[in-house]
């Protein structure tokens, strides 16, 4: 161990970089390497913080109390799964939130401890280059909107804008009445590094009421200050599963991306409000990317929402 305690700093580096590729032996192996050594721990430590995957509420509460100890590890997070299939999902049980992790968000967001805790951790990891949120939509806020903090220039404790955030995967488990609002989404189309989005379970309803674009997903015109007129997304891989969209929606939706590569539309029924797709019109919006697309895939959910729509 003295040996190795002696090997130049960049070397250590490269030794830990091995063994983080590691997937199977990646935490077990630095685990061991900060308890053997208080000098090791402080080059392994920021390693262990680059993924966070799969956890569940008493991990997450851990994990932003970690940085609320140690702000400089939230730098080192590159990748964050906060998800939750339908099968293993548990409710989180109320719990008072800690002031520390509150003063991130507002109070209305704070409905339990673990939802708290993802408010801190979203908006904290500034270099973050891949976000999977699967949530229950029925909950209280949509955790999405967590990064709403970070993308705001007037906020100047916590924005960053999500400089290297280049993969963003969105869903909620399916349920009644549990759906992801296409319309407030818009900020996450205008990450300037984003190239593959993912939607799971996405309608386009909200825009006939959402107040950001007024009479969206209905036959009233769609006003000027529209600001989906006006986006150019960098994503190239567009991914929207088990989801209603209209020819509406689906028009802004591609007009709105500067250069797509790959198209997936998975239609499917979530709802009584019944969005209409004319595939004359459809194909309009989609030949804006006739010099890009490289793949294009549109299939139905299931055989009954075939049937429905």
């Amino acid at each position: 161990m003295s040996a190795l305690l002696r090997l130049p700093h960049e070397l250590m580096l490269e030794i830990l970089e091995h063994l983080f590729k590691d997937e199977d032996a990646r935490t077990p192996s630095f685990t061991s390497l900060c308890r053997a050594s208080r000098g090791l721990r402080v080059l392994a430590e920021p390693f262990l913080y680059r993924i966070f995957d799969r956890p569940g509420p008493h991990r997450i509460e851990q994990f932003s109390q970690k940085f609320l100890a140690r702000p400089d590890l939230a730098n080192h997070v590159r990748s964050v799964d906060i998800g939750f299939v339908s099968e293993n999902y548990q409710c989180f049980q109320p719990d008072p939130t800690p002031f520390e992790v509150d003063k991130w968000i507002d109070d209305d967001d704070a409905a339990d401890n673990a939802a708290a805790c993802v408010g801190h951790i979203i908006p904290a990891t500034a270099k973050i280059e891949k976000l999977r949120l699967v949530y229950d939509c029925g909950a209280r806020p949509s955790w999405w909107k967590f990064m709403e903090p970070a993308l705001d220039s007037h906020n100047s404790q916590l924005y960053h804008g999500y400089q290297h955030l280049r993969t963003v995967e969105i869903a909620c488990l399916p349920g009644v009445y549990n759906e992801v609002p296409i319309g407030p989404l818009y900020p996450i189309f205008q990450l300037p590094s984003l190239r593959s989005l993912e939607i799971r379970g996405c309608t386009g309803k909200a825009f006939a009421m959402d107040s950001l674009v007024p009479g969206w997903g209905n036959e009233s015109e769609v006003p000027r200050e529209d600001p989906w007129n006006e986006l150019e997304s960098p994503v190239e891989r567009l991914l929207v599963l088990k989801s209603e969209l209209g020819n509406r929606t689906l028009d802004r939706l591609l007009r709105g991306c500067k250069a797509l590569k790959h198209f997936h539309y998975e239609m499917d029924r979530l709802s009584f409000y019944q969005e209409t797709l004319d595939y004359k019109d459809f194909g309009v919006a989609l030949a804006c990317h006739s010099k890009s697309l490289e793949t294009l895939q549109i299939d139905f959910a299931s055989d009954q929402a075939a049937q429905i729509w």
